[in-house]
């Protein structure tokens, strides 16, 4: 089992879709920090069910759900599959591909998927228990998991080898179990408390049985009337309960959406209102600057004014200064301008850049399509091949059997005769079994499979006298009126059932029509079947080679001892039949992989249609481009040359003025440039900031509204609930006084009055009839009038509750045994596995420090379901008391012993490692890539590394990048093609 792909969309910085491809070997992940790309653990820990907020670092569980950026708007929700190639079947389900998915939203609503069906998570986490798959598996270590490893408590380390041991599902069913334990204790409390309750009044009761007696004629006189009576008025307050209880339902779950609906309502105004504080405390900032900025603008604009009328008066030539002043604001504004063509070019050649990489891209990305598309053809093309000749195969095989090809020419000649009576067919024929003992089968029928079932005698003679005419050689008859069954005798059956390796008799093994009882027990009836030839001797000895025993693979013990065995060879209709079956199968696998292999190659014609599209798109938008720049070229140049020519008359005017003005002037007119542009970007932000509290003062005056309403609907809803609630304890008391009454006075059930007791024609005189008879019976005296009745109901139920006592107690020891099997099983299983992976720890250990020593230790050996485990880890050349004495890289290096213990031990079908090594120098570095490379083609790796050694043993790399802010890219690159 492997991981084949890992998708994700809106989980986390992963805004887009994005398909991770995994080889069956090593894949590395890098980036720098920040990009995300330990959001990928996160994302295969949380679709493999990870609940846990601190495991996934966020604060809730909504928050991996991609938050929106700068320029992205928030995801509605976040998904993320993962799929398994199954084709070793290490996962238990039939599926060669398993994919697993699980989408969140923003309601908080939670969604599982197991192969496209909608399933829970408890299937998902029963799927994947004891295959090192599971959320908590050692195999997948997030940041942080090394210190905990080593960290963590004695008692809570003993998990590593639990799950190495493969006993989680015996601590499952332990609890399980456990449960149903405290349930039965529970239960045999309850019924010995009802069992004393009981004792107290069987005997008064009996007592009181017999008194009642005398006024029996009264009681069943009433009981006809009033029972029919209650069983009416039960029924009416029953119906009345259920269709008000429906209706109580219905309101609760609109109660329940209302306050849903309000609560978050509620909450998105309260966080409206405090971003429209924001937004206006933004505004009043915005417009205070702006007002200093017009302040500033209109201040520079009078000090220009002033310079220029002080030019006037001192400069003796206010002709030449007055020109200099004018032609110093026409050289600022060419040169803004020529700034603003510049700032034009450089953005369209960054934009001429991007285009010309995405094309680069696309045209890769176009021929790899190709080349896919080619592969493609050429496998639709080798399977139709195959195709052809499965069907051909099919056809030979199938013309055979119907041809009688297999059948001896003389049987074939009595079957295919038209003429001859009583004809049915060859005993092969009628008889059936599985492919599993179809060799068992034709051994034990050998020559037999080909002898002809008639209906008599008579028949048998007919077929006989006409192969005799014409010289068609001989066959063996089996008249259905004659043949008698054989069988094994009791005693040696109930002798050879419990021995190992027994199967079963071979009559038992096939189906066949009723009718040939008699011929199918007389060929296989006194056949005994044995797992092998070992288990087929002993059987045969213990029955003293009284009756033939085959084993599966076709093997005879003959009765009185003989053996007769070798190579075998089945040749018959049967055979034929068996390969027809999987021949078909092996078809549709062929016809289903052209399908979707013609399915793919249309997906590819289609993308290829699209990058095609976009590629001519493209184009088109680069020659756009390159016109502009064109243009921009000429305008730059044009301005350049403007703007040389005023340069020059400034200087040639500067050099007849005074310098100190030109100072002060340049210094003005760039102050002013600079203020007027930070005015235009004030006033831009104003504009939207405006529009956003327009927004959402719109927004909150809806919400407002919505929440009115539901707050009227909301106390509706409570009122009529309320009524319900009323009227439903009114009927209930009645209910219960008339069953009670009707328990208690008639030892009855509502359901047997309903069936026993017809309606009564006459409700009004029935009542009056029934009250009539209950004050002639008060007028006897003070008896219990339903004792009869009732001291048999108690005395029935008090033995009933004994027994069930009795059954409850068996239950208790059939559990404690049951939970006594498993913590043997469990025990037994983790001293297996902690003993192997201690011994593979201290070698592994050796081999990554070049020495040293470490193993493991039980805190309790005395207590193995609950012991603690210690690490013991001492490098060569030192002395260490404890793993708090090792530095992080010694650390490091003594988990990740531990996991390759496991890994070496275990089929780990795959490790996903989290910068497990960062805390590595480069010489540890290349000791763990060492030991990770002895893992290519065993185990599969995901790691996610910073460290450039480790990346040299991957096969496949991605990058994680984030051009966007807050969006993780994917980046990949076939290391094994580079190399």
């Amino acid at each position: 089992m492997y991981i084949k792909e890992i998708r994700l969309n809106g989980f986390k910085s992963f805004a887009d879709k994005v398909n991770i491809e995994l080889g069956k070997t090593f894949t590395g992940i890098v980036g720098p920090n920040g990009s995300g790309k330990s959001n990928i653990l996160d994302a295969i820990k949380w679709v493999l069910g990870e609940g846990s907020i601190k495991n996934l670092r966020t604060d809730q569980m909504s928050d991996v759900i991609f938050n929106g950026s700068k320029n992205r708007n928030a995801s509605n929700s976040a998904q993320v599959s993962i799929v398994f190639d199954n084709s070793d079947k290490l996962l238990p389900t039939e599926y060669n591909e398993v994919e697993i998915k699980r989408i969140v939203y923003k309601t908080g609503e939670n969604e599982y998927f197991l192969n496209k069906e909608k399933c829970r998570l408890k299937d998902i986490t029963d799927l994947l228990t004891d295959s090192f798959s599971s959320k908590e598996s050692l195999n997948i270590i997030p940041q942080g998991k090394i210190d905990e490893i080593l960290l963590s408590k004695p008692e809570e380390r003993r998990t590593i080898i639990e799950e190495a041991a493969s006993v989680l599902k015996y601590k499952k069913r332990k609890e399980a179990t456990l449960k149903k334990l405290s349930n039965t204790h529970e239960n045999i409390d309850r019924v010995n408390m009802i069992i004393s309750e009981l004792e107290e009044r069987v005997n008064p009761l009996k007592i009181e049985a017999e008194k009642a007696k005398e006024f029996k004629e009264y009681k069943e006189k009433i009981a006809s009337y009033e029972i029919s009576l209650l069983a009416k008025d039960i029924t009416f307050y029953n119906s009345s309960l259920e269709n008000r209880k429906k209706e109580k339902e219905l309101l609760e779950e609109k109660l329940s959406d209302i306050m849903k609906d309000s609560s978050k309502d509620n909450s998105d105004i309260e966080k409206s209102k405090l971003d429209l504080l924001k937004i206006d405390d933004n505004i009043s900032i915005v417009q205070n600057k702006l007002n200093e900025k017009n302040n500033s603008l209109s201040s520079l604009k009078t000090r220009k004014e002033l310079i220029k009328e002080r030019s006037k008066y001192e400069i003796d030539d206010d002709k030449i200064q007055n020109n200099l002043i004018v032609v110093k604001e026409k050289e600022a504004s060419l040169k803004s301008y020529l700034n603003k063509i510049n700032l034009d070019i450089k953005a369209l050649n960054k934009d001429l850049n991007e285009k010309e990489e995405k094309l680069n891209v696309l045209n890769s990305s176009f021929n790899k399509i190709n080349e896919k598309k080619n592969k493609i053809v050429l496998e639709i093309n080798n399977y139709k091949r195959k195709e052809y000749e499965f069907k051909n195969r099919i056809d030979i095989l199938d013309k055979s059997i119907k041809d009688l090809d297999k059948v001896p020419y003389s049987v074939k000649s009595i079957l295919n005769n038209n003429i001859l009576k009583g004809i049915i067919d060859i005993i092969g024929n009628v008889i059936e079994t599985t492919e599993e003992y179809n060799i068992m089968l034709s051994v034990a029928l050998s020559s037999c499979f080909n002898f002809v079932i008639v209906e008599n005698e008579e028949n048998a003679k007919d077929a006989i006298n006409y192969l005799k005419s014409k010289s068609l050689g001989r066959v063996t008859f089996f008249p259905l009126n004659i043949i008698k069954p054989k069988m094994v005798d009791l005693e040696t059956l109930s002798k050879v059932k419990n021995t190992p390796g027994f199967i079963s008799l071979a009559s038992d093994l096939v189906n066949y029509d009723k009718k040939f009882y008699n011929i199918v027990m007389n060929q296989l009836g006194n056949i005994i079947v044995a797992k092998n030839a070992d288990s087929m001797v002993k059987i045969s000895k213990l029955i003293k080679h009284k009756y033939r025993v085959i084993s599966l693979t076709g093997e005879i013990m003959n009765t009185g001892g003989s053996i007769t065995g070798g190579s075998l060879k089945i040749n018959n209709i049967t055979s034929d039949k068996y390969e027809i079956i999987k021949l078909e199968k092996e078809l549709e696998s062929i016809e289903k992989t052209i399908n979707n292999s013609e399915s793919s190659l249309n997906e590819f014609n289609k993308e290829e249609d699209k990058i095609r599209n976009e590629i001519y798109s493209i184009n088109i938008e680069l020659v756009k481009i390159k016109e502009l720049l064109k243009e921009k070229d000429i305008d730059k140049k044009q301005t350049e040359e403007e703007y040389n020519l005023v340069s020059e008359e400034v200087k040639t005017l500067s050099s007849d003025s005074k310098s100190s003005l030109d100072e002060e002037f340049n210094k003005l007119l760039e102050e002013y440039e600079k203020e007027e542009k930070e005015k235009q970007e004030l006033l831009s932000k104003l504009e939207t900031l405006t529009k956003e509290k327009k927004n959402l003062n719109d927004d909150i005056f809806d919400k407002e509204n919505i929440i009115k309403n539901l707050n009227s609907s909301y106390n509706e809803t409570v009122k009529k609930i309320n009524e319900i609630e009323i009227e439903n304890t009114k009927n209930s008391v009645y209910l219960d006084n008339l069953l009670t009454y009707l328990n208690e006075e008639y030892s009855m059930t509502y359901e047997k009055a309903s069936s026993k007791y017809e309606p009564l024609s006459n409700e009004e005189e029935a009542r009056s009839i029934v009250n009539e008879l209950k004050k002639k019976i008060k007028n006897i005296g003070n008896v219990n009038l339903n004792a009869i009745e009732e001291y048999e109901r108690i005395s029935k139920r008090y033995d009933f509750l004994i027994s069930q006592k009795n059954d409850l107690s068996q239950s208790e020891n059939d559990l404690l045994n049951i939970i006594s099997d498993m913590d043997e099983v469990m025990k037994k299983e983790f001293k297996i596995s902690f003993d192997s992976i201690n011994s593979e720890f201290s070698k592994v250990f050796k081999e990554l420090f070049k020495g040293g020593d470490a193993y493991l230790t039980l805190t309790n050996p005395d207590n193995l379901l609950e012991t603690g485990i210690d690490i013991v880890a001492v490098p060569s050349g030192k002395k260490i008391k404890s793993l708090s004495q090792l530095s992080g890289g010694e650390k490091t290096l003594t988990a990740v012993s531990l996991l390759f213990a496991i890994m070496n031990l275990k089929n780990v079908p795959f490790a996903i490692l989290d910068e497990i090594e960062s805390a590595l120098d480069e010489a540890n570095v290349e000791r763990f890539g060492s030991y990770i490379n002895k893992y290519k083609g065993k185990t599969q790796l995901l790691i996610i590394t910073h460290k450039k050694k480790t990346m040299e043993y991957v096969d496949m790399l991605y990058g994680i990048t984030m051009q966007e802010s807050g969006v993780s890219k994917l980046v990949s690159v076939k290391l094994e093609e580079l190399k």
